[in-house]
């Protein structure tokens, strides 16, 4: 019988793993706001446990911190391998803004509102920018936000608009008003004696909705009464003829 000798020959590839690493972001937010970090490792050999500044054991975190603030992760692989990488959340305060400018026009007129406060700003009407020019045909809200980076603010101003049918006599002024504005009742009072004066109230839109009569003093009472918040023009006339003119704004406060 003839016997066969088999020669095997085996070959042994070795391949080193890559050397651990981890990586991790950093966020700017607002104070109130939370980040989440997230730390992504590589190399090594899987799996790998991740051990954050914090305490937390997890590969992300959700921090809300209140001033700026670093953290530190540490991951070690299945052979005890270790890298770290350290995470900066940055905190700013939000934006404080604020519109000015003249929000009583006459009809066909415009106005400018100004914004300040933010870094950049958006306009409800579709604006952007600081500044911008409005010519509302009838009362109208604008409001804007601000942004500076992830933080963000908000304002609104009414811009009132005089219809034609109180233009006339919106300029002829010999009125005081207090309080202006006013929630429940406010005090008129006139330059000069009034004798059988009539006191008119009209809305934005020039329709009387008030009337007092036969004023015979320097001064006299307005009561809110039923009448809704916003703006109000008031005419005082005396025997046919136009006094003074003013407006008056009610508010629920």
């Amino acid at each position: 019988m003839k016997k066969f000798l088999f020669i095997a020959t085996v070959f042994v590839c070795s391949t080193a793993n890559a050397q651990l690493a981890v990586s991790t972001n950093s966020a700017n937010i607002c104070i109130g706001d939370c980040a989440t970090l997230n730390a992504v490792a590589s190399g090594g050999t899987i799996p790998y446990n991740y051990a954050w500044s914090t305490g937390a054991t997890t590969q992300k975190i959700i921090i809300c911190p209140s001033t700026t603030s670093t953290y530190t992760v540490t991951v070690m692989d299945a052979t005890t391998s270790t890298a770290s990488a350290i995470s900066s959340i940055s905190v700013s305060p939000p934006p404080t803004v604020a519109v000015s400018g003249n929000t009583t026009i006459t009809s066909g007129n415009s106005t400018t509102l100004s914004a300040s406060g933010g870094g950049t700003y958006s306009w409800s009407n579709g604006a952007s920018g600081p500044v911008i020019i409005v010519s509302p045909a009838i009362t109208t809200v604008y409001c804007v936000v601000a942004t500076i980076g992830s933080c963000a603010d908000s304002a609104c101003t009414t811009v009132f608009v005089i219809p034609a049918s109180i233009q006339d006599f919106y300029s002829n002024k010999s009125l005081s008003i207090s309080p202006n504005p006013f929630s429940s009742q406010t005090s008129l009072q006139s330059d000069n004696f009034l004798q059988n004066a009539t006191l008119t109230l009209y809305n934005s839109f020039g329709q009387e909705v008030k009337q007092i009569a036969i004023i015979n003093s320097q001064s006299t009472i307005i009561n809110r009464e039923n009448l809704p918040s916003g703006l109000y023009f008031i005419r005082l006339t005396e025997d046919g003829k136009i006094l003074a003119a003013d407006k008056l704004v009610i508010t629920d406060k």
